[in-house]
C-alpha cells in the first residue's frame, strides 16, 4: 500500500534526523568537555600515533585504492537490495524510493480518468473505494507537509450522475 509505505519511509526520516541531531549533541558535549579538561583525550592521541605509522605508505597507492573503495561503495548504493535499519545509506534509499511514491500529475490524471470510467461502466462501489483511498492518500500527505496534491472531484450523490459529473 502507497500510503503506507510512505508513512514508514517519513516515519523512518525522522528517527534517522534525531539520531544524528543526538550524535551531534553529544560530540559537541565531549568536544566542550575536552576543552574545559575534564576529559583527556586519549582516543585523539591514539588515532594520531595510528595515522603518522600509516603516512609512509606510498601516495599513489593509497589513492587508487580510495578511487576504487569509492567505487564499490557507489555500486554497492545503487544495486537494488534494500537496505537494512541503521546502514550509512538508508538515508539516501528512503529518499529516493519517497519521491517514487509521491502521486504525480499524471497519476492524479489517471486516477481521475478511471474514476470516471468505472462511473461510465455503472461500477459506482468501485469508483468509491477508488476516491477514498486518494483522499486518505491526500489526507496524510496534506498531514505531513509532502505535496500538495489534490484527489480528483467528489462522486456526486445524484442518482442522474452523468448529468452532474459533466457540470
Amino acid at each position: 500500500n502507497r500510503r503506507e509505505r510512505l508513512e514508514y519511509f517519513y516515519n523512518r526520516l525522522i528517527i534517522i534526523d534525531q539520531e544524528k541531531a543526538q550524535k551531534a549533541a553529544q560530540e559537541k558535549e565531549r568536544a566542550e568537555a575536552i576543552a574545559n579538561g575534564d576529559i583527556e583525550d586519549t582516543a585523539s592521541e591514539v588515532s594520531f600515533a595510528a595515522s603518522s605509522h600509516k603516512s609512509n605508505r606510498s601516495k599513489s597507492s593509497k589513492a587508487s585504492r580510495s578511487s576504487k573503495n569509492s567505487q564499490r561503495s557507489e555500486k554497492t548504493r545503487s544495486s537494488t537490495r534494500v537496505p537494512k535499519e541503521g546502514d550509512p545509506w538508508e538515508e539516501e534509499y528512503l529518499i529516493k524510493q519517497r519521491a517514487t511514491l509521491l502521486p504525480t500529475t499524471a497519476f492524479k490524471e489517471g486516477v481521475g480518468k478511471i474514476i470516471e470510467s468505472l462511473l461510465l461502466f455503472e461500477k459506482r462501489p468501485q469508483a468509491a473505494d477508488l476516491q477514498s483511498r486518494m483522499i486518505d492518500l491526500d489526507e496524510f500527505l496534506k498531514s505531513r507537509g509532502m505535496s500538495q496534491y489534490t484527489p480528483p472531484a467528489p462522486i456526486p450523490p445524484l442518482p442522474d450522475w452523468r448529468v452532474a459529473w459533466l457540470s
